[in-house]
């Protein structure tokens, strides 16, 4: 796991090793000034390490705890994200770590959380905290904290020493599958029924078969009906007309597009830290050939694995694709999210059910045959080298959540 982690995140061991021995020139994530005397940059005090990264202070390597910290910085980012993305600890250790530092237990993974409804449930998993509040009793928190929530989690247990015993920590991705889990088919029945109680006339579900069929009728066979009865020659020739139009427009607009050249997207106008958190929703439903390649070219964007949360999306029933993204062990910033084999079995569905779950600014959608490009880096651009789609993450969002 932390081999392909660390594949992941372009040049990161190369990059270490220059925030090591010297400070960066530029934005952009290539070569870096290093100091050219043999002399070791001296190191600062401990306390100078942001709260999150003094749990792993005789864990790590201490100028592995500081390239973290300016690249912290950077990205605007937790530094433990930082470890995690990039491999130096898997998720579980993190939390481990922060927990015996903090003096707070840490909840097993088949009682992390459960909430009781759809709402509650996408509530919790939007901000990793779980309130139980048992009759009569003080309530208590279960918290997937990561980032700057472990500032904000430092200082409340400073405030208040007495929080520690009514707080427990999870890890954050177990405690997503635990909230699906349990909740997964109340979340999908919410995605089922949300759209056509707030918009009915934008869902399918409100169609009425009969009535559609019927209009039809009226409009077009109708019509169509009363011309061949009066003239069926000239009504032959004005439907062989009408379709040979039709099929002569299509193929048009077919030539059209082979001929079109899109324009050259804007170069890249954010640096590293105003870089957006993305979220990638890829809808998957036997797929499970496509799952390696799509798998590689998502690991391959070049765009800052601690700002990406890639969800792969499949049935719960599907056993073959689970099978396949089981078999690849996914990087730290990609997570398979079953959705329960409740019906109607659509992409939107689906895609309703692991927005829940998704901790992104903005949302994009890859389908399995989308194969996403690295592509080479704008000269002058700044930030990570990007590829089309990549450029379109960083000069602007798909669909803001």
């Amino acid at each position: 796991m932390v081999g392909d982690a660390r594949s992941v995140g372009k040049g990161w061991a190369g990059r270490r090793a220059e925030e090591r021995d010297g400070p960066e020139t530029s934005a952009v994530h290539g070569p870096c000034a290093t100091s050219a005397s043999p002399v070791a940059t001296p190191r600062r005090p401990a306390d100078a390490l942001p709260a999150e990264l003094r749990p792993f202070i005789g864990h790590l390597p201490h100028a592995d705890l500081q390239a973290a910290a300016r690249r912290a910085r950077r990205l605007g980012v937790g530094a433990d994200e930082v470890l995690v993305a990039q491999g130096m600890v898997d998720d579980a250790e993190a939390t481990g770590l922060l927990a015996a530092h903090l003096g707070l237990a840490v909840a097993a993974t088949d009682d992390a959380a459960t909430p009781p409804d759809a709402p509650t449930a996408e509530a919790v998993l939007r901000t990793g905290v779980c309130i139980e509040a048992p009759d009569g009793a003080r309530p208590r928190f279960t918290l997937a904290a990561r980032g700057r929530d472990v500032r904000r989690l430092v200082r409340a247990l400073r405030r208040d020493p007495g929080l520690a015993g009514r707080m427990r920590l999870a890890v954050p991705g177990a405690f997503r599958r635990a909230v699906m889990a349990a909740t997964g088919p109340a979340l999908a029945e919410a995605a089922v029924a949300r759209l056509p109680a707030r918009d009915p006339l934008k869902s399918a579900a409100t169609l009425d078969p009969k009535r559609v069929l019927g209009r039809i009728a009226l409009v077009v066979g109708l019509p169509l009906a009363l011309l061949l009865a009066l003239a069926p020659e000239q009504g032959v020739l004005a439907v062989q007309a009408l379709l040979s139009l039709v099929f002569l427009g299509w193929v048009s607009l077919r030539l059209a597009s082979c001929a079109y050249d899109p324009p050259a997207d804007p170069p890249p106008t954010l640096d590293d830290r105003q870089l957006p958190v993305y979220s990638l929703l890829v809808p998957l439903y036997r797929e499970a050939l496509s799952v390696p390649h799509l798998v590689a070219a998502l690991g391959a964007l070049d765009y800052p694995p601690e700002k990406l949360d890639i969800k792969l999306v499949v049935e719960a029933d599907d056993g073959e694709t689970r099978a396949a993204i089981a078999a690849l062990g996914l990087p730290p910033h990609m997570e398979e999210v079953p959705v329960p084999a409740i019906g109607p079995r659509t992409k939107p569905k689906a895609l309703a059910v692991a927005l829940a779950a998704a901790r992104g600014s903005f949302v994009a959608i890859y389908d399995a045959e989308d194969l996403p490009g690295a592509g080479p880096v704008a000269p002058g651009a700044g930030g990570f080298p990007a590829g089309r789609a990549e450029r379109r993450l960083r000069a602007g969002p798909a669909c803001r959540r």
